[in-house]
Order: structure tokens, then C-alpha cells, then sequence
């Protein structure tokens, strides 16, 4: 400190106790300062350099400027502090990163003054030492993200436009630039920009990106479709936005393309739905001529030969019902099986001129056309037979018809409060016609029908099993 009292007692005389004063101004200030010798020696240093790089008073004073500063800028020029003139000491200022005792890094803003000796020849060096440290690390993070964001702008595969807060626009992205050649920084946005982003700058500093918009231009070779959003963003003269573009051109033509392919598709389904409704229509129309046919043979035949023609007039109205029930529902693919189960029975009942008491119970059991055809004329096989051959002993006939199930496995039992089967009735040895076709039906079903008497005849049809009758 005796360098330093001398030479500030050449620099500032006095005449009260000055150079005391300059000490303890030197020892109590708040920046970091140094003696430093032509050596770049540190020949005193006061409390708060020594505080701001970590070291003792006697441990810093047996350091050089070079030792505690950061290798990676030990050539870093200074520069003059101010407008030198002629006859003024040598003033400077460096910033360089500067090593603390633990290793970390501090960055610092040094003024240095030349202190000079008799002979006015530069004999030390006081320097200021300002922590900047904060300051630099926030500028670099701020130039980290304007880079970032620079790079993110010109490299988005979407057009970005940058609009001001006086509502110019500031800056475009390349693909921008593609869209409108002619927009240069400064120019009012593009007519397709600028209703969403007159909006967006009235409205408050803290409104939400605004909802997406269409966005089309018509370019030299063809149309450009985009999805457009608006979003708010600060700009250092206030608060701008930042308008993104995305090039949904082939989407559009793809959506549209699919939409038309789905309207084809829609119109052939409807066509084909009409022409299998005509389809059935006609095979009603012509099973019931085929009935009617068949009724008018019959009426001319006697004894079994009319039997059997008006057996069958029967059996092709089952299957015309069927064709009237696709027909008319509108489901061209299933029969609800309950609902065809009472309009047969009711059929075949009147058919026959009987008067015989029927319920029909029956679950929502929805088959396919393939296994109604079959079902139905089993089911007309065994009603027939129920409604002439079920009569109890006041020769009322009782007919039940139950349905259960559901499309994969379901039951139709048909029952009667009759005599009942013979003792020795086997269902596989009989040749009647109807037993015929029953088994051949029930094997195309893969299905089994089992019978047995409880208060009269009962056959139930079981799918979803094996075995057959």
C-alpha cells in the first residue's frame, strides 16, 4: 500500500490528509481494484477484487494478470478508454474472462490507468475490475435464442411472416418468398394475411393464436391451398405476429379425391342395394306364379296327387315370404327370424282353413339369407304337420312356436297338445316327403333335430351344435 500512498501523494498533494482519504477510497471501493507493476504483477489489491475472485490479500499479491486470466484470452487487445489526446495518461479497457480461485469463470470489464514517475514514464498500472459476468451470460443467451429462432424462421418448411407492430411486415421465410415474390420487408401484408392480422393487433396484448383460417393463392402453375394461424409475438417496438402457412394443397386434393371415390362408392352400393330389392321383388313375384301354379294343378288333381301339389304350393310360399320380408325391410342381407316365424305360421293356418289356437314367443334372432331359406322350410314342414296332425281330444289344435337364441346358436322348438308320437316314431326311418326334406335341410344347416312327446309332439331344430337328424 506504500507504493500505492506515494504515488498518489505525487499525483495529489495536499495540504489536509487527502492521500488518506484516496486509500481508503481505494480499500473500501466497491469494484475490484489492483496495482499492478510493468510485470503485470499485482502489487496490492483491495477487498473486493479479492472477494470477486475467490483469493486471500496475501495469496492474490503473488499473482501476475496473466496467471489469473483465462487462457483462451490472454491475447485480447485493450482498448482506449475515451478519446485520447495528447499530454493524457494511458486509459484503457479490455473485457476478458479471468480464472477464479475455484476454477470457475468470472467475464470482467478492466479500466486501467497508467500511473507515472518522476520522470513521467509509466511506472504502474491501477486497474477496475467490474463483474459482468450476469450481463454477458444474458446477452449470450439472448443471441442464443435469436439465433435459434433466426435459424427456426428461415429453415421452417412452413411460409413465416413477420409482421410489426404498425402491421408491415418485417421479415419472410423462403417459402414465403415463394408464395409472394414480389413482398419485401417494410411492404402492408399480402391481402390473404392481412384481415386476420388487423384483427390480432387491435385486439388485447394477451390473446391466444388466433383459430386456423384457409388460405388459397393463385400461382403461375397452379393453386396453393394453406392452413393458416395467427400467433402474437413481442418484438422489441412492441407487439407483433408471427403468421404461419402450411402447404396443405396435396391433402385438399387428396380429401377431395377420397370424398369423390366415397360418393362413387356410395352411388354403386345404392345401386346395387336397388337392383337386389328388384332381385327379390322379382323372385317373390315369381315363386308366388309358381305357387299360383302349382294351386291351379292342384285344384284339377284328386287324392294324393293334390296332396302333394298343394304341399308344395306351400312350401314355395314359405320361400317367397322370405324374398317379400328382404323386400320389404330394407335389410338385405338377414331375415329377423321371430317375425318371419309368425307370418309363416299365420300363412300356413290360413292356408289350411284352420282354427287352431297358435302363440308364437320368439327372441330378436337376425339370420342370414342362407340359413332362412332352409329354416323356413323346416319350420313349414313341422307346422304343417303340427296344425293337421296336433288336435287334442275337444279336436281343437294348441300350436306353441318359440324362438331362442341369438345368429350363431339359436333354437326353434314347435310343439302341439296332441296325441302325441308313436312309441316307436324314429324321425331318420320315416319316408314320408316331409321327413325328407326336413333331414336334408337340417344336414345343410349343420344343425340337429331332436323330438320327444311332453303333452303332445315337440321338435326342437338346434344350430350351433353337431350332429343331425
Amino acid at each position: 500500500m506504500a507504493i500505492l500512498e506515494h504515488q498518489l501523494g505525487r499525483q495529489r498533494p495536499g495540504t489536509y490528509d487527502r492521500d488518506e482519504f484516496l486509500v481508503r477510497a481505494f480499500e473500501d471501493a466497491p469494484i475490484g481494484m489492483a496495482l499492478v507493476g510493468l510485470d503485470e504483477r499485482i502489487l496490492e489489491a483491495n477487498a473486493s477484487l479479492c472477494a470477486m475472485l475467490g483469493y486471500g490479500h496475501r495469496e492474490l499479491l503473488q499473482k501476475t494478470v496473466p496467471e489469473i486470466t483465462h487462457p483462451d484470452d490472454l491475447l485480447v487487445e485493450a482498448r482506449p478508454k475515451g478519446e485520447m489526446k495528447e499530454g493524457q495518461s494511458l486509459s484503457f479497457v479490455v473485457e476478458k474472462r479471468y480464472v477464479r480461485s475455484d476454477g470457475s469463470v468470472l467475464t470482467g470489464r478492466l479500466s486501467v490507468t497508467a500511473l507515472y514517475d518522476e520522470r513521467l514514464q509509466p511506472a504502474y498500472f491501477l486497474g477496475q475490475l467490474e463483474d459482468v459476468t450476469r450481463e454477458r451470460d444474458a446477452e449470450r443467451a439472448r443471441l442464443t435464442r435469436e439465433a435459434q429462432f433466426r435459424t427456426l424462421f428461415d429453415h421452417a418448411p412452413d411460409a413465416l411472416v413477420l409482421i410489426d407492430a404498425r402491421g408491415a411486415v418485417q421479415n419472410i421465410n423462403g417459402p414465403a418468398q415463394l408464395l409472394w415474390p414480389d413482398l419485401n420487408p417494410g411492404d402492408l401484408p399480402p391481402a390473404e394475411l392481412s384481415q386476420a392480422s388487423a384483427a390480432l393487433l387491435a385486439a388485447s396484448p394477451t390473446l391466444p393464436p388466433s383459430d386456423p383460417f384457409d388460405i388459397r393463392i393463385e400461382t403461375r402453375d397452379s393453386a396453393f391451398e394453406g392452413d393458416g394461424r395467427v400467433a402474437p409475438l413481442p418484438l422489441p417496438d412492441g407487439r407483433g405476429l408471427l403468421v404461419a402457412i402450411r402447404d396443405v394443397t396435396a391433402r385438399r386434393q387428396a380429401e377431395r379425391a377420397l370424398a369423390a371415390a366415397l360418393a362413387d362408392v356410395s352411388r354403386t352400393l345404392e345401386e346395387r342395394e336397388v337392383l337386389l330389392k328388384e332381385v327379390h321383388h322379382r323372385v317373390k313375384n315369381n315363386l308366388q306364379i309358381v305357387s299360383s301354379l302349382l294351386g291351379m294343378q292342384a285344384d284339377r288333381a284328386t287324392g294324393e296327387t293334390q296332396i302333394a301339389l298343394t304341399d308344395s304350393v306351400q312350401r314355395v310360399r314359405s320361400m317367397a315370404l322370405i324374398h317379400q320380408m328382404l323386400y320389404s325391410d330394407g335389410d338385405l342381407a338377414k331375415v329377423e327370424l321371430g317375425q318371419y316365424a309368425r307370418s309363416l305360421v299365420g300363412q300356413i293356418r290360413s292356408s289350411l282353413g284352420s282354427s287352431a289356437e297358435v302363440a308364437v314367443e320368439a327372441d330378436r334372432v337376425e339370420i342370414s339369407v342362407e340359413s332362412a331359406i332352409p329354416c323356413g322350410l323346416i319350420l313349414n314342414e313341422l307346422v304343417t304337420n303340427a296344425l293337421k296332425h296336433g288336435s287334442s281330444a275337444d279336436g281343437v289344435c294348441r300350436l306353441r312356436v318359440e324362438v331362442r337364441g341369438e345368429a350363431q346358436a339359436f333354437s326353434v322348438t314347435v310343439s302341439d297338445r296332441g296325441n302325441g308320437l308313436p312309441a316307436d316314431f324314429d324321425s331318420r326311418q320315416r319316408q314320408s316327403l316331409g321327413l325328407q326334406v326336413i333331414r336334408a335341410l337340417v344336414r345343410q344347416l349343420g344343425a340337429r333335430l331332436t323330438h320327444r312327446n311332453e303333452g303332445g309332439a315337440v321338435f326342437t331344430l338346434q344350430t350351433g351344435g353337431s350332429g343331425a337328424a
